[in-house]
């Protein structure tokens, strides 16, 4: 199979072995056909562009020997032929390093949308790697290549960026802070690196150094081009100032007690069992009624039986019953106190736990134990 590659001096390979495809302008012939890959390009546009508007009077025939050498060079595995006064090269899409760098860089840019900052800087990284040196390197001089380099040269900047913000919100700030400063200083009027270059600062802790990145950026911006920061890289500016830039995009939040639940509907067991523990601990008195609550993954238990409680029969009790028995709770707990039975029954939601034998310290007395 042959591959093509123009990110780089233009080469054609097979089984890893790169084809002897003649001097500058079979190169240039060939690159020109890529970069219009699937469409017809006129003869007389393919002599004028290779010859700098001063074709030879042989040029059709030079032409026509140059496109025969490719095709035997070739073969079968990319058609190459001459249609309608030019010639069309036709390739599979990933069969040109071009093409398959376009699709990773979009690849990475979805990626960067959806949060997914690893992904993305898995997919920018592939891209990168397919370079091999500045595009069309060895054909820059043909003019409609030269702007195609740009133009790829364009992307591969968009893909460096794009790598670079992935990985600051991976949380690896600190890490491309030297490659961004290389980079500001060879693209100075590029906001976007220097978006990164304040924005991985303050990640690393630096916000004295953001701040100073912000003035340079301005400063280098006024003297090359006359005008002020772009309004996304100013208001970085000031939340780095208010230090609320936004954290990163893959922090997981973290928290230390389950969501709230709207309502029992779908319950009916669990407010069961609820109610029975409720109603043993009453009859049973304050003393050894110690409930465990749900925070740390446990089941609630009877503290003093070390058994769970069981599931009250018969239909599941409404509000009212479970009302009644947080009642019946506090008005036999010590000092018949209102808050301790809006605490059982909220299952200390707020509260740290307690140790068991404990009756006071930071978390208070455990509802239901003597004391307070």
């Amino acid at each position: 199979m042959v591959e093509f590659g123009i990110l780089g001096p233009v080469q054609a390979v097979r089984d890893g072995r790169v084809l002897g495809l003649g001097g500058p302008k079979p190169h240039a012939v060939l690159a020109l056909l890529l970069v219009d890959a699937g469409r017809v390009v006129p003869a007389e546009y393919l002599a004028e562009v290779l010859w700098r508007g001063a074709p030879p009077p042989a040029a059709g025939q030079t032409l026509r020997s140059y496109v025969s050498r490719l095709r035997s060079l070739l073969g079968p595995e990319a058609t190459l032929a001459g249609r309608g006064g030019g010639y069309v090269i036709t390739v599979g899409p990933d069969r040109v390093d071009a093409a398959r760098f376009e699709r990773l860089v979009g690849a990475g840019r979805d990626a960067l949308s959806r949060g997914e900052a690893a992904a993305a800087a898995g997919r920018f990284a592939e891209a990168l790697a397919l370079w091999r040196g500045r595009a069309l390197a060895d054909v820059a001089e043909v003019e409609p290549l030269a702007l195609e380099a740009a133009r790829l040269e364009e992307l591969r900047l968009v893909a460096v960026e794009g790598r670079i913000e992935a990985d600051v919100e991976r949380g690896l700030a600190a890490e491309v802070i030297g490659e961004l400063e290389q980079l500001v200083a060879g693209y100075p009027v590029r906001e976007r690196l220097w978006r990164l270059l304040v924005l991985a600062l303050y990640r690393a802790e630096r916000q004295a150094d953001a701040l100073a990145a912000y003035r340079r950026a301005r400063a280098v911006l006024a003297e090359e081009l006359g005008i002020e920061p772009g309004e996304e890289l100013r208001q970085l500016e000031g939340a780095v100032l208010r230090q609320e830039v936004p954290p990163l995009a893959t922090a997981a939040a973290t928290r230390t007690l389950p969501r709230d639940v709207a309502s029992f509907t779908g319950r009916g067991a669990e407010l069961g069992q609820l109610v029975g523990q409720l109603a043993g601990v009453a009859a049973g008195g304050g003393g050894g009624g110690d409930l465990r609550d749900r925070r740390d993954g446990r089941d609630w238990q009877d503290h003093a039986g070390g058994a769970r409680g069981a599931p009250a029969r018969g239909a599941v009790p409404g509000r009212a019953a479970v009302l009644a028995a947080v009642r019946a709770h506090a008005g036999a707990a010590a000092g018949g106190s209102r808050r301790r039975a809006g605490q059982l029954a909220a299952g200390g939601r707020g509260r740290r736990p307690c140790d068991p034998g404990r009756s006071g310290g930071e978390g208070g007395p455990v509802a239901g134990s003597p004391g307070g």
